[in-house]
């Protein structure tokens, strides 16, 4: 007999065993070598324009595209704020042009002395002419009857009324639509409103803790309250006025017997921008 071979492609030592049956098996898809280099890269790897994400000009310009009325609307509000921002920068209006101008002592200030000085600068504006606006300041608190009696000489044009309660801060009102009727409602408002404290000061008082102390205090500030009202139901509240009128007429205002001090402005200030004080103890 022949000698035995043995099968070729198995090395000598090695058993030989017929192949296992072949399992089918799921088809897995594995990406070429080539489609897997534009998505992992070493650190550090310079990345190509052509393989980098879109940036936000990019995407900016396909929203723009696909929004074109949105865009254009979006354009023109921003052209109209950005000239109505111009606009206020270069004239902000008339209420931040000009700053308050301070008419009438300073506190402390010696009345007499401040007196005597603004009459003689109103003889001075008298004697050069031109129109100003001035802070009158009457020597007694007038009624509104007893100010609409007051004759202003031509030329001077009354702008606001200033009332006043004693140890209260001065208002100016406008005399619309006369003074007696500005007067008037200011008067109802004031006293309605002081009578209301005065009840507020006795209940806080009757809840009191300590009855005592609380009697002593409401019975100083009841005194003040008592001498506002008496005051608002008299009437006697107009303090001062702000006119207007030429240097003349303005000192012929000063030589009525009911005005204390017809205080002038500086030239060109407008009766809109006076911060007053009243020539007063």
């Amino acid at each position: 007999m022949g000698e035995a071979r043995e099968p070729e492609g198995v090395l000598k030592g090695e058993s030989f065993s017929s192949p296992e049956p072949s399992v089918p098996t799921a088809k897995v898809h594995v990406p070429e070598p080539h489609a897997r280099s534009s998505v992992r890269r070493r650190l550090g790897e310079r990345v190509e324009p052509d393989q980098a994400p879109p940036g936000l000009l990019s995407l900016v310009g396909r929203w723009v595209r696909d929004h074109k009325l949105e865009s254009g609307v979006f354009v023109v509000t921003l052209a109209i704020l950005s000239a109505l921002a111009g606009y206020l920068a270069v004239d902000p209006g008339p209420g931040d042009s000009a700053p308050l101008v301070v008419v009438g002592p300073e506190p402390g200030q010696d009345l007499g002395a401040y007196l005597a000085s603004r009459k003689g600068v109103l003889e001075d504006v008298s004697a050069e002419g031109g129109e100003r606006t001035a802070v009158v300041t009457f020597e007694t608190a007038l009624t509104a009857g007893r100010m609409e009696s007051l004759v202003l000489p031509r030329g001077v044009e009354l702008v606001e009324v200033i009332v006043a309660l004693p140890e209260d801060y001065p208002v100016a009102l406008a005399p619309q639509p006369d003074v007696a009727t500005a007067v008037s409602r200011w008067v109802a408002e004031r006293e309605a409103l002081l009578s209301r404290r005065k009840e507020s000061l006795s209940e806080i008082v009757r809840s009191s803790p300590s009855p005592e102390p609380a009697a002593a205090w409401y019975a100083k500030e009841a005194q003040s309250l008592d001498r506002s009202l008496a005051t608002v139901r008299a009437g006697e509240v107009v303090v001062g006025a702000i006119v207007t009128g030429t240097g003349r007429a303005l000192l012929e205002l000063q030589g009525d017997s009911a005005v204390r001090l017809v205080d002038v402005a500086p030239p060109g200030t407008s009766p809109d921008r006076i911060a007053y004080r009243l020539a007063r103890n």
